[in-house]
């Protein structure tokens, strides 16, 4: 084999090697492509404080309205969830608040929810900032409160896209959800259609430092697919 016909042979190894690794690189994107047109509940920033034995978090993103799982992201809306939780036993139902973002201050009622010691508002816009926001509230029974809330998420090496990235390498390499990403539409092994979220979660206590990111794959017919991310690291901690 002469000298030029082995340069030949060569370039064209070379090329096919990255023609290779392009077609790995652009099916790996356009699963996180398909995963991001059906994502319909994406939670990107968490505030947290605490003060008075009182906690309070923030946190906030982006959410289909109204929500149907069939598949398909419709109209997406801004949302900014406040929490807070008291150590003191409460009975109040509602009480009302005053959160300063930047200059703005935005004024509500919190409710307590049916399900926990605790109380919510949604502020329906995205806050994305690095300056801290300040909760106010009076409660009877607890002294007048005003709490610093830090953007925590800011610190976090793995951000919601990146999470979502991980997310999706998890799916593709779980058995039984081969055909997930088969043609232009994602659709499970029984073809129903397929929603997922991305939380965020928190175990409610700045002195611990507990986040994780929460991704969730669910079908109609009951399937699921979760995983829960280490923001510090990108480790999977949990997946089912």
């Amino acid at each position: 084999m002469n000298k030029s016909l082995k340069n030949i042979l060569k370039c064209l190894a070379t090329l096919g090697l990255i023609a290779i690794v392009l077609t790995l690189g652009y099916f790996c994107q356009n699963n996180f492509d398909l995963i991001k047109e059906i994502l319909s509940d994406e939670r990107t920033i968490y505030f947290e404080g605490e003060a008075e034995k009182t906690f309070a978090s923030f946190t906030s993103g982006v959410r289909e309205e109204p929500y149907e799982q069939d598949g398909a992201k419709e109209d997406m809306v801004e949302f900014g969830i406040i929490k807070t939780k008291f150590s003191l036993a409460t009975t109040v139902l509602t009480f009302d608040f005053v959160l300063k973002v930047g200059e703005e201050e935005i004024s509500g009622t919190m409710e307590k929810s049916p399900y926990e010691n605790a109380y919510y508002f949604d502020i329906e816009k995205k806050v994305d900032s690095e300056t801290p926001i300040i909760l106010s509230f009076t409660v009877s029974g607890i002294p007048d409160t005003e709490i610093t809330l830090n953007n925590v998420s800011t610190s976090w090496i793995i951000n919601s896209d990146e999470a979502l990235k991980i997310a999706t390498k998890q799916i593709e390499n779980k058995k039984g959800f081969k055909k997930i990403f088969a043609g232009t539409k994602i659709f499970d092994i029984n073809s129903k259609n397929l929603e997922c979220h991305l939380q965020i979660l928190s175990n409610d206590s700045p002195l611990l430092t507990s986040h994780f990111w929460y991704f969730v794959l669910l079908s109609e017919s009951g399937e699921i697919f979760s995983c829960v991310i280490d923001p510090s690291n990108g480790n999977i901690l949990a997946q089912s």
